[in-house]
């Protein structure tokens, strides 16, 4: 009987721990954009995925941002106060609707809070733009007070293109490395030529999948 007992001890802590590794290994993140304390580059953070979160990741991914990061080496862009008032998922266009705070601050400060909220949600699975509203308004440029689209990672080139040299230029200073050489690259295209429509994201198959 003793032996009997000892083995179903062992079968329930080999269990057990199999089901620790299992959910380890399942255990899911999101990646949530920031700028670092100086406000001259964007950085991540990783965050775990609450179970009971994951029906409502967009929302969750929002919620983050306006509570900022847990690292004190960053910072968050969106202004403090800013309430989310709605956010909806429907042809991969995440349209989200935050309060008048998001809007507020100097115009580098606003690039930045669009910047990390667009690359934020556009980096969760099924979203390839986002659609920014304010107090159900949608957003306007910077420079023009024309209405901004949805917008991808991408699209940050076309935001920059509309405003003014000196703000462009400032903010593309303080970017990091990576980001400054590739979006000033991608501004060197004309609208029409094969570099001014690329994409910078692409999906590479071996050709025996042709």
């Amino acid at each position: 009987k003793k032996i009997i007992a000892f083995l179903m001890c062992i079968c329930v802590l080999t269990c057990f721990f199999t089901a620790c590794d299992k959910k380890s290994e399942t255990e899911e993140t999101l990646t949530l954009y920031f700028i670092d304390a100086e406000k001259k580059n964007m950085v991540t953070e990783e965050i775990e995925i609450p179970e009971e979160k994951k029906d409502n990741l967009l929302a969750f991914a929002v919620n983050a941002l306006i509570s900022g990061p847990q690292s004190e080496n960053c910072k968050r862009a969106i202004p403090e106060g800013t309430a989310l008032l709605g956010i909806e998922l429907s042809e991969n266009i995440a349209t989200v609707n935050l309060s008048e705070k998001f809007n507020t601050g100097t115009k580098i400060d606003k690039l930045w809070s669009r910047y990390t909220l667009i690359n934020t949600l556009c980096g969760i699975e099924g979203v390839s733009k986002t659609q920014i509203l304010v107090d159900g308004n949608i957003i306007t440029s910077i420079s023009t007070g024309e209405p901004l689209g949805p917008m991808s990672k991408d699209d940050i080139v076309d935001v920059l293109d509309v405003i003014n040299t000196g703000l462009r230029k400032e903010l593309i200073n303080k970017m990091k490395t990576g980001d400054k050489k590739l979006i000033t690259d991608l501004l060197g295209y004309k609208d029409d030529s094969a570099g001014g429509i690329m994409t910078t994201e692409y999906i590479a198959l071996y050709r025996r999948f042709t």
